[in-house]
């Protein structure tokens, strides 16, 4: 096969490995729930949707950024485990994915500057929290010896990445204790739905399970894999639901809410019951819809009742 070449190459990487439209539902999606979650407190400005455009434009350049950090920390492991990807066969390489890491990193300085200098604290905390977890946090051999602890040292970067919207409509610092509760509520429920689909998307067949691959099925067992997972999904969904009554969110959004949380289970249920790749996939996808459907399902409900 040809190597690709100049924008070509970038592309077919994208398509790989930073899919858009998949990056820019999730962002999105989390964007915004964290952006009209910001309008139920007092004090926040009214909505701005030229501001949040580019807010949501740093979101997605953040993302890839990430990308490109996981892609040069998981290297050396990655050539082994899945050879058939594109930087393992060199049809792109580490150093032409640097070579679009400098400008993202600084047109991302530069967006979150324009949007004021909370917006750019919150921003430099993001790219802290991502050098850190380039370095494997200086202790990889540790993390890599605890998946767990490995997932957990990631997740800080999801409250990170919702105080940044929020800042373009909200002060943190003069939020009551009830609304950094209802903030800490917010923020933990997230980290639940993000771990459902990263526990999710590594929850494997025996046929895509291997020596290499860092699986949560491998290393844990599926069947432990699928009851933590459960138990993530269920706390992330209960304390989303415990904001929606606080906010006199209608109980619509909490019955839809409850309707993807079973479908997951169902799928879950699905994968102990026939471990087979389709059915691994099926979960993976049920993870993935569940994730965003309360993210989605927030950021209307908190767009279309912006009273706490």
């Amino acid at each position: 096969m040809d190597t690709p070449e100049g924008f070509k190459k970038y592309w077919a990487y994208f398509k790989e490995r930073f899919p858009l439209p998949g990056v820019l539902l999730y962002a999105g999606s989390v964007y915004y729930a964290a952006y009209f979650f910001a309008g139920l407190f007092p004090g926040s400005v009214q909505v701005n949707y030229h501001r949040s455009a580019v807010g949501f434009l740093i979101y997605v350049l953040s993302f890839l950024h990430l990308r490109i950090f996981d892609e040069h920390k998981d290297y050396s492991k990655d050539v082994l485990a899945y050879p058939d990807r594109m930087l393992s066969r060199g049809q792109i390489t580490l150093r032409d994915l640097r070579a679009l890491l400098y400008p993202v990193l600084i047109l991302e300085g530069i967006l979150s500057l324009l949007l004021g200098w909370m917006t750019f604290v919150c921003w430099l905390g993001i790219l802290l929290w991502t050098l850190l977890m380039l370095k494997e946090f200086f202790v990889p051999d540790f993390l890599n010896r605890h998946m767990g602890l490995y997932l957990i040292s990631h997740q800080p970067l999801v409250p990170l990445m919702i105080l940044l919207p929020l800042s373009q409509r909200l002060e943190c610092s003069n939020l009551s204790d009830e609304g950094m509760l209802s903030l800490s509520l917010f923020s933990l429920g997230s980290m639940f739905l993000t771990v459902t689909y990263e526990i999710a998307r590594k929850t494997w067949s025996s046929d895509r399970d291997h020596e290499q691959a860092d699986s949560y099925s491998r290393i844990w067992g599926r069947t432990a894999a699928v009851v933590v997972n459960l138990m993530t999904a269920l706390s992330g969904g209960m304390l989303y639901l415990i904001i929606y009554r606080y906010a006199g969110i209608p109980s619509l959004y909490g019955f839809i809410a409850g309707g993807f949380f079973l479908l997951f289970v169902i799928s879950c249920l699905l994968f102990l019951l026939k471990p087979v790749r389709k059915v691994s996939q099926l979960l993976e996808g049920a993870s993935a819809a569940y994730m965003l459907a309360l993210f989605i399902l927030s950021a209307v409900a908190f767009a279309l009742h912006p009273v706490i």
